[in-house]
């Protein structure tokens, strides 16, 4: 019987109360001899301890472990993926600008793989738990449509997926990827639940809570958007209902859960000031609900499009400091055309020596990730001989480099692979923004 329950229900990688309940526990057992005078055994003293508990940590600590070298792997596959998705759609745009006819069919269907790839790399980004939060205007209706090919893919062919948007534009404030996150994670808890095949429903709606509504999740009154996944598996009980956020608790099988997912989700839940419930009935099925706040600046987002091939030019000068060469010479094409004035570097010690010959640079833009010094390091060292320098740093997988102290001046991310559009327009926004803090 608690073989057929955990195969029926070990689906949610949240939490489980008692483990000791639904799984065999792991005793550990001394034992000891009493010797008599004349030096015969005369009894035995067992001292047997539960050590279920300990194991369990154990086991999660190693699964953990794993995960944090999966991620690593592949937030470095991606950041490798990304500089060549870069140098793609950078040349493909540089020639969709010089061509007519046909060819500008193909170039543009480039420019979409390219587009689509990165997609792909978000996602095992997302996975590695390393990109920089990066919140914008998102419409939820897009960002559902986006991932159902994906999700179509991830779950068995036995389960029926159901996606319903909201007829009017859904805009939130949020990072696309850490969202895309969420519905990846919650749709595959969903198809684990339902180990025969079922029915999993996302959906998209427009509500308003009122101020006693508002309270109970630790809102502000007012419009919100709803995004509904919602399964007919086995359900939870109303234990593991209460604790099904919390980290390093999971229903699944040793080894096939960490625990991790659903305290993920909610963490990037209230990131974006947002709150996540889950109702869910044994036998029945569970329906996670999230709550963000509604924006109204799509139209801003929109302007910002990165297809949208209008330079931000300048006339200051840049040091590009870029370890990949088909990077660093795409980008130094793309300043030198916005009319910047470029001094280029492959690694740290050689922007180091330039800084020294050329004291008048205006920003420093720089790969984070490089072989012995990396971008932060550089900034930091780069401060003492400009102070206040301005930085963007680049790259597609951060390594928490960027959480750690240091440069205090105006600084910038900018996500790999980046088009011309968004990399002059961010050098312009950071170089207007030193000027509007009082830098000079």
């Amino acid at each position: 019987m608690a073989a057929q329950r955990r195969g029926q229900c070990r689906h949610h990688d949240g939490v489980h109360g008692d483990l000791g309940r639904d799984r065999a526990g792991v005793a550990q057992v001394a034992l000891t001899s009493r010797v008599g005078p004349t030096g015969e055994v005369e009894g035995i003293l067992a001292m047997v301890a539960d050590v279920t508990e300990q194991k369990n940590t154990e086991a999660q600590l190693r699964q953990a472990q794993r995960l944090d070298a999966v991620g690593q792997l592949a937030g470095g596959v991606a950041h490798d993926f990304n500089n060549l998705l870069t140098v793609i759609d950078g040349y493909a745009a540089m020639l969709l600008n010089q061509v007519e006819g046909p060819a500008r069919a193909d170039l543009s269907a480039i420019r979409d793989a390219a587009a689509r790839a990165a997609a792909l790399t978000r996602q095992l980004l997302a996975f590695s738990r390393t990109q920089v939060a990066q919140p914008r205007a998102i419409d939820l209706n897009a960002l559902v449509l986006g991932v159902e090919e994906m999700l179509r893919r991830l779950i068995r062919e036995d389960v029926e997926l159901i996606v319903r948007i909201a007829t009017a534009p859904s805009v939130v404030w949020a990072d696309q990827g850490q969202l895309e996150q969420v519905i990846v994670n919650l749709a595959v808890n969903s198809r684990d639940a339902m180990p025969q095949g079922g029915r999993l429903t996302i959906a998209v709606a427009h509500l308003d809570l009122d101020e006693a509504e508002a309270d109970q999740f630790g809102l502000q009154p007012g419009g919100h958007r709803l995004l509904t996944v919602a399964d007919a598996g086995c359900g939870m009980p109303p234990d593991v209902q209460a604790r099904v956020f919390e980290p390093f608790f999971t229903t699944k099988d040793q080894g096939k859960g960490t625990g991790l997912g659903l305290s993920t989700v909610y963490g990037i839940i209230r990131q974006a000031k947002g709150h996540i419930t889950v109702d869910s009935i044994p036998g029945t099925g569970s329906t996670f609900r999230v709550y963000l706040p509604a924006v109204a600046a799509l139209a801003v987002q929109q302007q910002a499009d990165p297809h949208l091939d209008r330079l931000a030019d300048g006339a200051e000068t840049i040091l590009l400091v870029e370890d990949d060469p088909a990077v660093r010479e795409l980008t130094e094409r793309i300043l030198n055309s916005a009319g910047y004035r470029t001094l280029v570097a492959a690694d740290g010690r050689q922007a180091l020596a330039l800084a020294l010959r050329h004291p008048t640079v205006d920003l420093l833009l720089t790969d984070l990730i490089m072989p012995g010094m990396n971008g932060r390091q550089l900034a930091d060292q780069l401060t003492t001989l400009i102070p206040d320098l301005p930085v963007v740093f680049t790259s597609a997988h951060t390594r928490g480099i960027l959480a750690a102290q240091g440069h205090g001046g105006v600084t910038a991310f900018l996500d790999k692979p980046f088009t011309a559009t968004t990399l002059t327009r961010k050098i312009r926004d950071t170089l207007d923004a030193r000027l509007t803090s009082g830098t000079t």
